[in-house]
């Protein structure tokens, strides 16, 4: 059944002709190179991830000692609490041994002032995470940028950038009166000037449907600053920065906000760290917002890229990945 869907993805990805992406691997390529006298076919060549890889900055995949594989700028520092490196979605994978979101469980990642992340302005964030099965327990930071400092000095209570499930909870039907359950995934990039404004870009999902509770999803976040609408105050298209918000290659929100100040405003000589699987601002101690927790679950294949990838080019990122996991696993 695997390899049926594996010749499916692969099928699937020999669809999208991206400038930026370069064709992988195909198993049934590589079985119709025999004859029909029986001969032995050459041996099949494993799949990859190949969308867009000019535009990736930033790739942890957790299969080393120091969990990079590309980020220029950035050298593991040290794993914390209840970390633990084990079988993830592709290869190793971050976990919070403990699934309790209030245990202290992250990774740190020191940033030099020359780092990957000065070299983005517009950007995509993704990465397969694995929540833990209570549904009480899903709420915590993914991954996140460390901050810039107000004009008096002090650290600013939220990160420069970064991705978080908040609280599960209920809505209430109007219509019917009954309970639905709903997930709420969140996206934050806060960045400035130099005379200390502040663009903050918050993007709201609560999911009514989500349903992936201890199963691996696919998440994406893509930003861009020069999403051309329609100005309604105006009259004319103009250029606003977009969000969006995708699992498993399908968009789930997009919602666009003003274009204020330029994204590559984002680093600035106060953000030197990069955590996984928790709230870099709680860490360092310059929030006491307790609601800020750690990941209760699995995280794996975190890839940052200076370009916000397309609808469809997140899809067919998707289906590589797919894809990888899919060979591995045979």
């Amino acid at each position: 059944m695997k390899k049926v869907l594996y010749l499916v993805a692969m099928l699937a990805m020999v669809l999208f002709g991206f400038s930026c992406t370069k064709p992988a691997g195909n198993r049934a390529d590589a079985n119709q190179n025999g004859n029909e006298n029986g001969n032995e076919t050459p041996e099949e060549e494993a799949p990859k991830v190949t969308v867009c890889e000019d535009n990736l900055v930033v790739y942890l995949s957790f299969d080393n000692d120091n969990l990079i594989e590309k980020g220029e700028g950035l050298t593991f520092k040290e794993n914390k609490g209840d970390v633990q490196i084990k079988t993830g979605y592709i290869g190793k994978g971050w976990f919070n041994k403990s699934g309790d979101n209030t245990a202290t469980a992250y990774s740190k990642f020191n940033v030099a002032a020359d780092n990957a992340f000065k070299k983005i302005e517009k950007v995509t964030m993704t990465a397969w995470v694995l929540p833990y099965a209570e549904k009480a327990k899903i709420k915590g930071c993914l991954f996140s940028l460390n901050g810039a400092r107000f004009t008096d000095g002090k650290n600013h209570d939220f990160p420069a950038m970064n991705v978080y499930f908040d609280n599960f909870g209920e809505n209430t039907d109007e219509e019917t009166g009954a309970k639905v359950p709903w997930q709420q995934i969140n996206g934050r990039f806060i960045f400035h000037d130099d005379k200390g404004a502040e663009q903050n870009l918050f993007l709201d999902s609560g999911l009514t449907d989500f349903d992936y509770y201890g199963k691996w999803f696919q998440l994406a976040v893509t930003y861009d600053k020069d999403r051309q609408v329609m100005d309604e105050e105006k009259g004319a298209m103009a250029a606003k920065d977009q969000v969006n918000i995708y699992i498993n290659g399908q968009p789930v929100i997009a919602l666009t906000f003003p274009h204020i100040i330029p994204f590559n405003n984002l680093v600035t000589e106060f953000c030197n760290a990069f955590y996984v699987g928790g709230w870099s601002s709680f860490i360092e101690g310059d929030s006491v917002q307790t609601w800020q927790n750690y990941w209760a679950g699995g995280i794996d294949e975190i890839r940052i890229y200076n370009k916000a990838l397309s609808e469809e080019e997140v899809l067919a990122l998707y289906k590589e990945e797919v894809a990888v996991n899919l060979y591995q696993e045979d």
